[in-house]
């Protein structure tokens, strides 16, 4: 158990995830050595080249690297602003404003950092115009981002969940394959699903509470010349690139699935159901073709319109890459956690020591909660899903035989919600920083008018998901209860914002 204790406690003490993640690892090699110092650095090594060189972990880097900069190609050329300034009528009223940003986020569920950054800078300006706070974009594009590109079966994070919980299963007898699971676990999800009905619901009834109510108060009474009003805006024709680009990207990559599963269940000579399509079929296959055609459209569209020129592109595809380079050592670092901990038996021990001592039905609860808690303290729920999926899956596995594999679903569905639960009330994570950057606010200030609901939405996610469900609830019956508590906590604590005639722009 040394390797995960140690990865976890370090990175909760020290608030560094690279450090906690990087002696997990040295731990690991000692541990699956035997103590042997000079086996243990050949170890790493080969846990380092392993995690390199794997096929798999290659497709994740490439996609991931591509759809970051296809998001900052049509950035760059305006085409993702101009396709949100489309979505709806962004006229004077708060509601429609802050509903369109809700449904723009929702739009770039392809990648959290592009989400942050993205709608955050496209929609500041309009902000402004309505007398709308700063902090309360900030809080719907962080509260869209995540969760939306968690659950999403197309974005820069199903690679690294997939592969984890690939990895997780391996040797054991679980009731599918990682991407069967991995669909699975969405309706156990209940923090994600939870947040974008909260955020909807604050969005269209236009109501506050705590921090949030204070500052929306003063942005009302502030006059609009605190804030430049004159940014330019794109030309609203060029919707239709960002459209497409997003489309070819999504069509492309279920075509794919689907014609790679339906060939593989053929051959197999199994029963042809969707779940058979969807567990035979080749996810890192799919997400390469589309992003790859979603790229290459999105580059040549840019020259042909000059809307680049071939030094400005080269700079957008740098940008984008850098975008994400933190991200994927996290990811590095956490697949060359896994091998170790793999060899050292780490997840084997763990789920044969809490099988005896850990009813079935406090697993979910406890996953969540545990979650949260390193997601909080490292402000990376990559991190936290390298630390934890390699763990709690085989325990779901053990603790749930002969019940379908809820126990197992609800695990895997509790550790990849509560990560973003972490994630949303550190002030340390990297979305919370690009959602603040890219709504140009302080970071302390969105953190502080976020926290409590994201605290709110946790607990009903905790009361009225994870706890009901490890007791045999069906996760069909939970969402909508968790969905009216959400919109019954804002009726009752929240109070309507005047949306009155913004004041006059004082030159």
């Amino acid at each position: 158990m040394l390797p995960a204790v140690l990865a976890i406690s370090v990175a909760l003490l020290t608030r560094k995830i690279f450090l906690g993640l990087g002696i997990g690892v040295v731990a690991g090699a000692l541990v699956a050595q035997g103590g042997d110092l000079g086996g243990s650095l050949t170890a790493i090594y080969r846990y380092l080249f392993s995690a390199v060189f794997d096929q798999s972990h290659a497709a994740i880097v490439i996609f991931s690297f591509l759809v970051a900069a296809t998001a900052n190609i049509l950035t760059d050329s305006g085409a993702v602003t101009a396709l949100i300034l489309r979505m709806g009528k962004l006229s004077g009223r708060r509601r429609s404003l802050m509903g369109t940003s809700w449904l723009a986020g929702l739009v770039v569920f392809f990648d959290d950092y592009a989400n942050c950054l993205i709608v955050g800078k496209s929609f500041a300006p309009v902000y402004d115009r309505c007398s709308v706070s700063r902090e309360k974009l900030a809080y719907i594009v962080d509260s869209t981002a995540a969760p939306i590109a968690s659950i999403a079966v197309i974005s820069t994070w199903i690679g690294f969940e997939l592969d984890l919980i690939d990895k997780a299963l391996k040797g054991l007898q679980a009731p599918g394959s990682a991407f069967s699971v991995f669909l699975q676990s969405i309706p156990f999800r209940f923090y994600s699903i939870f947040t974008l009905a909260f955020v909807a619901c604050i969005a269209f009834t236009g109501r506050d509470f705590g921090p949030m109510a204070r500052v929306e108060l003063e942005a009302a009474r502030r006059p609009q010349s605190q804030r430049d009003l004159h940014e330019p805006v794109p030309d609203p024709k060029l919707a239709w690139l960002a459209l497409t680009a997003i489309g070819l990207l999504v069509l492309l990559t279920v075509a794919t699935l689907v014609l790679s599963g339906w060939s593989r269940t053929v051959s197999a000579g199994g029963s042809v159901t969707v779940l058979e399509i969807v567990g035979n079929s080749d996810p890192f296959q799919a997400i390469l073709v589309g992003s790859t055609a979603a790229f290459v459209f999105a580059t040549l569209s840019s020259l042909k319109l000059k809307l680049h020129s071939l030094h400005r592109l080269l700079r957008s595809v740098g940008g984008g890459f850098r975008s994400i380079l933190g991200a994927l050592t996290v990811l590095y670092l956490a697949w060359t956690l896994g091998n170790a901990l793999e060899e050292a038996g780490t997840a084997t021990y763990f789920s044969s020591l809490l099988r005896s001592t850990v009813p079935a039905w406090i697993l979910p609860s406890l996953s969540f909660l545990l979650a949260a808690g390193t997601s909080f303290s490292t402000g990376s729920s990559f991190g936290t899903m390298g630390i934890l999926i390699p763990i709690i899956v085989p325990l779901g596995v053990a603790l749930g035989p002969g019940n379908d594999g809820i126990v197992l679903y609800a695990a895997t569905g509790s550790v990849l919600a509560g990560a973003s639960l972490g994630d949303h009330m550190s002030p340390l994570s990297d979305t919370t920083v690009l959602s603040a950057a890219g709504a140009g606010v302080d970071v302390v200030s969105h953190t502080r008018t976020q926290l409590p609901y994201a605290c709110t939405v946790g607990t009903v996610a905790l009361l009225l998901g994870y706890l009901p469900v490890g007791l045999g609830v069906s996760p069909w019956v939970l969402l909508p209860c968790g969905v009216a508590a959400c919109l019954l906590v804002i009726r009752l604590l929240g109070r309507p914002v005047p949306s009155g005639t913004p004041l006059p722009h004082s030159e």
